[in-house]
Formats: C-alpha cells, structure tokens, sequence
C-alpha cells in the first residue's frame, strides 16, 4: 500500500470488534489496538490538517495514534465527507478523538461568530460521523435503542444512526 493511503477497513473488522468484545493484544506494547473511521466534511478536515500538514502532525505527537486522511476530492460512499482513519492503542486514539472534537468545536465557534457577520449559515460544518461495521452498530443502538439512548441523554448529543432502509445488502457499515 502506498504511503498515506487509507488501508482497506475488512482487514481491521477482527480488532474493531475486539474493542467491543474480548481484549485483544496486538503489538509489542501488549495495549489494545483499534481503528476508527470517522467521517468529517472539508472544512473540518482542512482544521485538522492544518498549515503544511503542522496540525495532524502535532494530533499524531500529543495522542501516539495514527492519523490518516483521505485525499481531497476522496468521498466516503455516498457523502461528500472524507474519512479520517485513526489507529493505534485505544487511549491513543480516543484521545486523538477528544482532541479533533475539541478543535472542531472551537474553530466553530469562531467560525459562526465569522458566518453571523456575514450573514452566512454553515449547515453540519461542525457534524462529525463514524463508520461503524453492521454488527457494532447494533451493539450501539443496544437492545430496544437503550444504548443510544442513554448516550444521547448522557451527552446531550444528536445521534442519528444510518437506517437500515437506506442501505444496500453488500454495505459493510452504517454511518452515524
């Protein structure tokens, strides 16, 4: 595979589920591994860039994860939202997570102070989606939607998860 490319996600969906199931080790560190695929549209990706790339190089010190991100024009199926693949230890990439989150949610709260000026409404620029296979995306919802919902009134969040309606029999994930 060449440098930078995003990795085909089916050769991961054995230590995806394990972050949900059974520990497993993998690597010398003996840390869990996982991978997150998490969908973000251009602006958000350009935050996480940054100037010359300075951005996710300095995500990739402070977090130990990877991070990789579909080139520009590079489109999740379906959506205009690139892919942004983090890997690595799972404390490495939740704190990769928490640390894009937090700097999407502070470039747009400057960002709409900027749109209010200009009379401008920036419609899901701040919206952040994962790609979760079929089966964690049940373990998601939980029996009866009882986990998503308690994570929604927990967090305060919108959660929307994929219907299955809208997908087809060979679709490996749902968005969420």
């Amino acid at each position: 595979m060449e440098s930078g490319a995003i990795p085909d996600m089916n050769q991961y969906l054995p230590v995806m589920s394990s972050a949900v199931g059974q520990p497993q080790e993998v690597g010398g560190n003996g840390a869990q591994q996982v991978v997150t695929k998490v969908l973000v549209s251009n602006p958000i990706a350009g935050s996480v860039i940054g100037k010359a790339g300075a951005n996710i190089e300095q995500l990739q010190r402070s977090s130990a994860a990877r991070i990789q991100l579909s080139r520009s024009g590079e489109f999740y199926p379906g959506t205009s939202d690139r892919v942004l693949l983090l890997s690595g230890s799972l404390h490495s990439v939740l704190t990769a997570i928490f640390m894009i989150l937090e700097k999407v949610s502070r470039d747009s709260l400057a960002g709409k102070g900027k749109m209010a000026m200009m009379n401008k409404r920036a419609d899901h620029e701040d919206e952040v989606k994962l790609a979760l296979s079929r089966r964690l995306c049940g373990l998601l919802i939980g029996h009866k939607g009882q986990t998503v919902r308690d994570i929604i009134n927990d967090s305060g969040a919108t959660v929307r998860v994929q219907s299955l309606s809208e997908l087809t029999p060979s679709d490996p994930e749902r968005t969420i």
